[in-house]
C-alpha cells in the first residue's frame, strides 16, 4: 500500500497565498504611508525612524503568534514553554534587524478564562523576557465563548525594541561572506498545522508515543522556540554580523533569500544534523522537499558574517553554532542546496 504524501497546503495553509497577501498589503500601505511601510514584505519587522524626533535611531515592532502549537498544549494540558514561544517568535524577528527588545505586549483569547492556565503562560512569557531586558508592558485578555470552543486558546504577541541607523541589518552582504547555522530547538512554533494533520490520520497519541530522548511527542513538540538575544545580540554590538535569518514558516530557503542582495546566491550544505523530529514527520509521509519548505530542519537562525569573524563566533557559541555554507555571485537571487 502507497504510503499517503502529506503537505502543508494540504492541511490547510498556504504559504503562497500568504506571501501573495502580503504583497497586497504592501500595496495599500505603500499608497497610504509611503516611506514608513518600506520595510513591510521582505523584512521581518517594521520600521519606524525617530528623525523627526532628533534621534538616530529606528523603532522596530514585530506582531506574531504560535499558531495551532496551541492545540498541542492544550491536548497535552502542558502550557509552560507557550509563553516563551511567543516572545521568541517577535525577539527573533526584530533581532534580524540589530533591534534591542524594549516593551511587548500579548494577547490571549479564550472560550473561558482558566486563571491557572492564563497564569502560567504569562510566567512563561515573563521568563523568556528577562534575559533579554523587554519588559511586558501590557496586554489584553478576552473570553469569547460564542467565537472559541470549550478549552481553545490563541496567543499573539507584540513587540517594540530599538536599533541606530548605523547598525541596522541587513548590511555588507556580499560573496565571500560565510553562513553560519544556529541551531535549533526542534520544531518551534511552525508547520503545526501539517503536524497536526499527520497526528490526526495516523491516530496518533501524542502522550504515549516515545522519542529517542525518552518524553513523549507531545514533549518534544512542545519544545519552545529558543530566543536567540542572549547569543546573539553581543555579535552585533561588535559589528561582526551583516545579516540575520530567522528560520520559521518557509523553511531555510523562504526566510534567508529575504536578505539577501541582488547578485548573489546563497550556497547551503545539507551536512548538518537534522534532529529525530523532523525525521518523524518525514517518515509520516512528507517529502524532503516539503520538509525544507516548512520546518527549519535543525537550523532556527542563520548569521551571515565576514570569514574574519567565523572563529570568534563559533567559540563563542560552540555546539550551537556551524558554518553551513556561503555567499557567492548569482545573476539571480536565491538560495541553493548542495
Amino acid at each position: 500500500m502507497q504510503k499517503k504524501e502529506f503537505t502543508y497546503e494540504e492541511s490547510g495553509v498556504s504559504i503562497e497565498s500568504a506571501n501573495k497577501f502580503v504583497n497586497e498589503i504592501k500595496k495599500i500601505t505603500n499608497k497610504a504611508f509611503g516611506s514608513f511601510s518600506e520595510s513591510l514584505g521582505d523584512g521581518f519587522a517594521g520600521f519606524y525612524p525617530l528623525d523627526n524626533f532628533g534621534s538616530d535611531f529606528i523603532l522596530l515592532s514585530s506582531c506574531d503568534g504560535v499558531g495551532t502549537k496551541v492545540l498541542i498544549a492544550k491536548k497535552a494540558n502542558m502550557w509552560s514553554g507557550i509563553g516563551q514561544d511567543l516572545v521568541a517568535m517577535n525577539v527573533n524577528d526584530i533581532l534580524v534587524h540589530g533591534g534591542k527588545p524594549l516593551f511587548f505586549l500579548d494577547y490571549i483569547a479564550c472560550s473561558k478564562l482558566d486563571s491557572k492556565i492564563a497564569l502560567e503562560i504569562v510566567s512563561s512569557i515573563v521568563e523568556a523576557l528577562k534575559p533579554t531586558g523587554c519588559v511586558l508592558l501590557g496586554g489584553e485578555t478576552a473570553e469569547m465563548p460564542d467565537l472559541y470552543k470549550k478549552g481553545d486558546w490563541d496567543l499573539s504577541g507584540f513587540i517594540v525594541g530599538a536599533v541606530k541607523r548605523t547598525s541596522l541589518l541587513p548590511k555588507n552582504i556580499k560573496s565571500g561572506n560565510i553562513l553560519i547555522g544556529l541551531s535549533s530547538n526542534g520544531v518551534h512554533s511552525n508547520g503545526f498545522s501539517l503536524i497536526r494533520k499527520i497526528i490526526k490520520d495516523y491516530k496518533v497519541n501524542i502522550l504515549k508515543v516515545t522519542t529517542p530522548e525518552g518524553i513523549s511527542l507531545a514533549e518534544e513538540l512542545l519544545k519552545p522556540t529558543k530566543v536567540y538575544y542572549s547569543d546573539v545580540y553581543p555579535f552585533i554590538e561588535k559589528g561582526l554580523i551583516n545579516g540575520i535569518a530567522h528560520i520559521t514558516g518557509g523553511g531555510i530557503e523562504g526566510n534567508l533569500i529575504r536578505i539577501l542582495p541582488k547578485n548573489v546566491k546563497a550556497v547551503i550544505k545539507r551536512d548538518f544534523d537534522v534532529p529525530w523530529i523532523f525525521k518523524w514527520i518525514s517518515e509520516h509521509g512528507v517529502s524532503e522537499n516539503e520538509m525544507y519548505k516548512v520546518f527549519n530542519m535543525g537550523i532556527g537562525m542563520i548569521l551571515i558574517v565576514n570569514p574574519s569573524n567565523v572563529d570568534e563566533i563559533l567559540r563563542s557559541l560552540g555546539l550551537s553554532a556551524k558554518v553551513i555554507g556561503k555567499i557567492v555571485p548569482s545573476e539571480e537571487r536565491r538560495v541553493e542546496f548542495e
